[in-house]
């Protein structure tokens, strides 16, 4: 209850009660992708749903990545019910996890499904988030203590090299 109230970047009851399940992967990489799918906007209704086709690209070869999205995906589908308005939406997870991994931005861009201002706002929001869970972890004492570190280390992984700006139209 308490800490919900620190995670206004995202659905923090989805957020909070895939994390009380133990679902999330220890890997920084893998956490910082996977809450991209929750600040990366839903579902259009003529989009489809992520298939097995599109689980053939590197980053759905990290199995702690793909299990731990589909429990994401489970949370929400029984929290919110088939409502796409609330939906998380995976189709950034690949490019933030080429991010967080080190690759470059051509690489990490080449991967997202949107444009490249797109993509280094939903690094913002995904930095936002890790920042919120930072300040809400302490709350929740030693259980999540491992998962403090994990949201530390994720959070200098995608914060690298990205700034900030109002627009990123040139003028």
């Amino acid at each position: 209850g308490r800490c919900a109230a620190y995670i206004v970047s995202c659905d923090s009851t989805v957020l909070l009660t895939w994390l009380k399940r133990d679902a999330y992967p220890r890997c920084p990489v893998s956490f910082a992708a996977v809450l991209s799918s929750l600040v990366y906007p839903g579902w259009k209704k003529t989009e489809a749903p992520i298939t097995d086709v599109d689980k053939e690209d590197q980053v759905w070869a990290d199995t702690r990545t793909t299990k731990s999205l589909e429990a994401l995906l489970q949370v929400s589908k029984e929290i919110r019910g088939d409502d796409e308005e609330y939906e998380p939406n995976p189709r950034m997870v690949p490019a933030v996890y080429v991010w967080a991994k080190g690759g470059s931005f051509a690489e990490a861009v080449a991967l997202s499904p949107d444009f490249a201002g797109n993509f280094v706002q939903v690094l913002h929001r995904v930095s936002e988030i890790m920042r919120q869970l930072s300040e809400c972890l302490p709350i929740l004492g030693e259980t999540y203590a491992d998962l403090t570190l994990i949201v530390e280390e994720s959070m200098r992984k995608v914060k690298r090299g990205i700034l900030a700006y109002e627009s990123l139209h040139l003028a």
